[in-house]
C-alpha cells in the first residue's frame, strides 16, 4: 500500500466501551482459488446507497454467495425500504452512513448527533439493528466520536479504498486494487452501490479479489478477528478523499 493510501484509509476506532455483538456468518465465496489454501478476510463495504444499482449488485452477490457490508444513507433507507429489508434478508450487513451524507467536521455535536441517530431509527423500523458507523467522506472530529458512542455504534473507516469515484474503467479500478494485493491481502475494502461502473465491473473485481485469496465476510466477522496496531493514525489525504 503506498503512504497516500495509508493516509486516506485509516483503519478501525472502537467508539463504545461495550464490544457490540458479532454477526458471525459461515458463507464463503464460490469463486476462491485454492480450497487447501488459508484465505485471508476480505470484508466489502458498499457505501451511500441504497442506489439504482443496489438489487443488480445484490443479484450478484447472490449468485455468487458472497457477503457483504452497506453503510447506507438514511434518507435513501426511507426512500428504498425494501431494498434494505433485501440487503439484511440474504444475510448482508447494514450499517450507518449519517442521514444526508454532510461533512460531520462541519456540524455541531447535536446536529451529527442528529444525523447517526435519524439514520439509526430508520433502520431499527425495518428490523435491523446497526453495528457500525462509517462518516461521510471519512470526515470525522472528536464530536464525531462521541456522537457514535451515544449511539453504542463502533466507528469504522476502511483500509483499502477503490478510488472508484475517480475511476470508472475496469482497468483503472483493478489497478487501483492491485498496488494493495501486491503487498497485502485482506482487510476492509471500499466501494460504492451508487455508481453504475462500480456494480457492471464489480464480478470481474470479485474474481481478481478471490483469485488473490480473498474470503469474503461481512464487516462483523471481519471484526471479530485480531485489529492491527502497528501503524499510528493519520489523517486523511485530502488528493484522495473520498468525495462520496
Amino acid at each position: 500500500m503506498t503512504n497516500a493510501m495509508r493516509l486516506g484509509a485509516m483503519a478501525v476506532f472502537c467508539c463504545s466501551a461495550m464490544a457490540p455483538e458479532l454477526f458471525m456468518s459461515d458463507t464463503t465465496s464460490s469463486a476462491t482459488a485454492d480450497p487447501k489454501k488459508e484465505k485471508a478476510a476480505c470484508a466489502l463495504t458498499f457505501d451511500d446507497g441504497p442506489g439504482n444499482f443496489t438489487e443488480q449488485l445484490l443479484d450478484l452477490l447472490k449468485e455468487k454467495r458472497i457477503v457483504a457490508t452497506f453503510f447506507v444513507v438514511g434518507e435513501q433507507v426511507t426512500r428504498r425500504p425494501q431494498t434494505v429489508r433485501r440487503i439484511a434478508a440474504e444475510g448482508h450487513e447494514v450499517d450507518n452512513h449519517s442521514f444526508d451524507h454532510p461533512d460531520l467536521k462541519h456540524l455541531s455535536y447535536s446536529r451529527q448527533l442528529a444525523e447517526i441517530a435519524r439514520t439509526d431509527r430508520a433502520l431499527r423500523e425495518l428490523g435491523i439493528v446497526p453495528k457500525y458507523f462509517r462518516p461521510p467522506y471519512g470526515s470525522y472530529n472528536a464530536s464525531t466520536v462521541r456522537a457514535a458512542a451515544e449511539d453504542k455504534l463502533v466507528l469504522v473507516l476502511w483500509t483499502d479504498d477503490a478510488l472508484d469515484w475517480k475511476y470508472h474503467s475496469l482497468r483503472a479500478l483493478e489497478t487501483q486494487l492491485e498496488r494493495g494485493l501486491q503487498e497485502k491481502v485482506g482487510g476492509i475494502y471500499l466501494f460504492h452501490d451508487l455508481h453504475r461502473w462500480t456494480v457492471e465491473n464489480m464480478p470481474d473485481i470479485l474474481v481478481d479479489l478471490a483469485t488473490h485469496g480473498c474470503r469474503f465476510v461481512t464487516l462483523a466477522e471481519y471484526m471479530g478477528r485480531p485489529v492491527a496496531t502497528d501503524e499510528p493514525p493519520a489523517s486523511a489525504d485530502r488528493e484522495n478523499a473520498n468525495p462520496d
